[in-house]
């Protein structure tokens, strides 16, 4: 047994932690993120713009290490290198090639001019995080329900 002044960690309290604690973490970086990406491309000021990419960064790689563990968690031991490579896969094809279309299209067809690109990055980038962090309120019930279904599939096959 391991005792702190802020943990307290045993087998027994471990099994009574929650199932979901990477889904909310995730939750909780998206709630830091929706301000972090919205606030630099705002800034008039190029130093305070660049100083907040530091926390934006923070962020943003806090919340790529959740996604991994929350899959992991539902995914059977065989295939579990598999479905994280896929979510990546689809991550990085949704962020690198949808998300400056997005922001040029914005650019384009809403503002009607190039100056406005700030605006379109925060646009962009709020409304894709909030999008994120709807989605991941939405689904974290079936998420808890695939973490259960999980382990009575491991405590069936002995693992």
């Amino acid at each position: 047994m391991t005792e702190g002044p802020i943990t307290k960690v045993t087998p027994a309290s471990a099994q009574g932690a929650p199932h979901d604690a990477a889904m909310r973490a995730s939750i909780m970086a998206f709630v830091l993120l929706v301000p972090l990406v919205v606030l630099p491309p705002l800034m008039t000021n190029a130093a305070l713009g660049v100083a907040l990419l530091a926390p934006l960064m923070f962020v943003i790689g806090m919340q790529q290490g959740y996604s991994p563990v929350a899959l992991q968690l539902i995914a059977p031991n065989e295939i579990r290198a598999q479905v994280v490579a896929v979510y990546f896969l689809i991550a990085q094809i949704c962020a690198i090639g949808f998300g400056p279309t997005a922001i040029a299209l914005v650019t384009d067809y809403v503002f009607h001019r190039d100056d406005a690109l700030r605006w379109s990055m925060a646009i962009v980038g709020g409304a894709c995080c909030s999008l994120a962090l709807v989605i991941l309120v939405w689904g974290r019930p079936a998420y808890l329900a695939s973490v259960r279904r999980a382990r009575q599939w491991l405590g069936r096959r002995g693992d």
